[in-house]
């Protein structure tokens, strides 16, 4: 595995990120089979409030921020994912999204990262994967569908 290597040799930023990237293409194909897909340029619901008004900008962002975390909660508490374990990867490795080449970019990932961190998001991303695995068989084909709609 192109992150253990990283490890071994000291590079602990492409550790992370290797993991990271494999664990995030991982959730990638098991969330649509899990909680349905969720239209990623999306930042706002359109709302009105009780008098038939347009809602703000911010509770628009608000509701949609509340729903996207409720969505994600719910995906983890499914899969049997240790929620606060998943924070602690997060709150080292931030967000992990893909452009339309397929490359992974990182959003807030910490800086000066210690061998122990990078050795807790190694190890997180293998087990998590294997859960996913265990859960819902093979990760490109969830519960044995290639296809969710």
């Amino acid at each position: 595995m192109q992150a253990e290597t990283a490890l071994a040799a000291g590079a602990l930023t492409e550790a992370v990120e290797s993991s990271a990237t494999a664990l995030a293409m991982s959730f990638g194909k098991v969330e649509n089979a899990v909680v349905g897909r969720f239209p990623s340029f999306l930042d706002r619901f359109v709302m009105l409030d009780t008098f038939g008004r347009p809602a703000t900008d911010w509770d628009e962002r608000d509701t949609f921020r509340m729903v996207e975390r409720m969505r994600d909660t719910l995906f983890y508490a499914a899969l049997g994912i240790d929620y606060s374990r998943h924070m602690t990867y997060r709150s080292i490795v931030g967000r992990v999204y893909f452009t339309m080449n397929g490359k992974a970019h990182f959003d807030g990932i910490k800086e000066d990262l210690s061998r122990a961190e990078s050795e807790f998001i190694l190890a997180y991303c293998i087990e998590t994967i294997v859960l996913l695995e265990d859960k819902v068989g093979d990760v490109d084909a969830p519960y044995g569908r290639e296809r969710w709609y």
